[in-house]
């Protein structure tokens, strides 16, 4: 993988992947991954605007790029489309995202939206953070919080985890 390289050529490389485009989405993903790997600090301003200008496919991926980099410094981007009124897939892809950096701001993020935000949301956290499900200081953490919540919220998390 070129982002494992480095070096600017590689990085120009891949940007110029990127806006040439290809049929396979996956493969712009993929660059915008590297980007970050060779240089998060360079690579995150091309990859956000990427974000903004490509297809909802490569918004995803990117998504998925800017968590899998473990970055504290995505997580406002992350954010920001967890919270976008868009689309609704947008909303839960940034919401696994910001769970598969496994950072612990993250973490307290979704956290805080199923202990406080509307159901649907909640339910979306919930999902997300079956990522981590043999993280069990966090999943502990979790029950608590579904179990204050009860209703829905309780019953998805014993669905994902299983009765305790």
């Amino acid at each position: 993988m070129l982002g494992g390289v480095g070096g600017e050529a590689c990085e120009a490389l891949l940007r110029l992947k990127v806006r040439a485009g290809d049929a396979e989405p996956e493969v712009t993903g993929a660059c915008l991954s590297a980007l970050l790997i060779a240089s998060f600090e360079r690579g995150l301003p091309f990859v956000l605007d990427a974000m903004k200008n490509g297809s909802e496919d490569v918004l995803r991926l990117a998504l998925l790029a800017l968590g899998e980099s473990r970055d504290e410094r995505a997580l406002p981007a992350l954010r920001e489309y967890a919270e976008n009124p868009g689309s609704k897939d947008v909303r839960a892809q940034a919401l696994v995202a910001a769970s598969i950096s496994r950072l612990p701001a993250a973490n307290e993020y979704l956290l805080s939206i199923v202990e406080r935000a509307p159901e649907r949301r909640a339910l979306d956290a919930i999902s997300a953070l079956g990522s981590q499900r043999f993280d069990s200081a966090l999943m502990e953490r979790l029950r608590a919080v579904a179990a204050a919540r009860g209703g829905p919220v309780r019953s998805a998390f014993v669905a994902m985890m299983g009765p305790a």
